[in-house]
């Protein structure tokens, strides 16, 4: 279920878990047109750019896509009330040989989860209002877009793939959205993996012509000398605390 944002008496917008989680919400649609217009996932044309956070940001406008995108953050957002979900990924990979390219992970799990008997009650005492949390959001998606465009694009250097017809074909990606659970307990329209593992929730209806890896000075390099992490900007405001990172593959 979609969350909407509850207004006080007053007309105000109090600082009530149910608000958060629905300006968590917003982030997560956010970050999710940000990566798939920045790496050209879909064409430049079906974006249009909104303000989200006091920044203007992309959204894709395509009905199937919009419908898509609401059933699968209504379902990320039930599934964070029962306190299953870990991570939330987004992983681009290529459609051939199904090697993963990019990963993008929010990681819950500091996360703090409320009663639904409670969203609607005011947190007392917080020390923050609802600038501060715009500007932690904000911070962490403009982090988001600089590390994005730090990378190189994804091309078809060294890679295409030679047709029936003599001719060549762009190297095709496409993306997944991951859940990481706790356990299994996820709508059953959803494709499911094992309990603790991550969960493919659902696949891109896309598959696009564009390029290889990248590099940018990036901070983290795993043990297999393949991967590299960037960490993003921390979000700490009132229940809503996570971290986000990149993770790419060197060739």
């Amino acid at each position: 279920m979609l969350l909407k944002p509850s207004k006080n008496i007053r007309g105000d917008l109090p600082l009530t878990p149910n608000n958060f989680y629905f300006t968590f919400q917003e982030f997560v649609i956010t970050w999710l047109n940000i990566i798939t217009y920045e790496r050209h996932l879909y064409p430049t044309e079906a974006f249009e750019h909104r303000n989200s956070f006091n920044i203007r940001v992309p959204y894709n406008r395509h009905p199937r896509v919009q419908k898509w995108q609401t059933q699968l953050i209504s379902d990320v957002m039930d599934d964070l009330v029962f306190k299953n979900t870990r991570k939330i990924k987004m992983v681009i990979y290529d459609e051939q040989t199904g090697e993963i390219e990019e990963t993008y992970t929010i990681h819950l799990q500091e996360f703090l989860h409320v009663s639904r008997d409670y969203y609607d009650k005011e947190i007392k005492d917080l020390k923050t209002d609802w600038i501060m949390v715009y500007n932690e959001f904000r911070a962490n998606l403009y982090t988001l877009i600089t590390e994005i465009r730090r990378l190189k694009p994804l091309s078809n250097t060294g890679n295409s793939t030679l047709t029936s017809d003599n001719s060549t074909r762009s190297r095709p990606w496409a993306y997944n959205i991951v859940l990481e659970t706790q356990n299994v307990s996820m709508n059953t329209n959803w494709v499911l993996d094992k309990p603790s593992e991550a969960n493919i929730l659902s696949k891109s209806d896309t598959s696009v012509s564009s390029s290889a890896n990248s590099n940018g000075d990036q901070d983290d390099v795993n043990d297999d000398g393949k991967t590299l992490m960037t960490p993003l900007q921390f979000v700490d405001v009132g229940p809503i605390v996570f971290y986000s990172s990149i993770e790419t593959r060197q060739r």
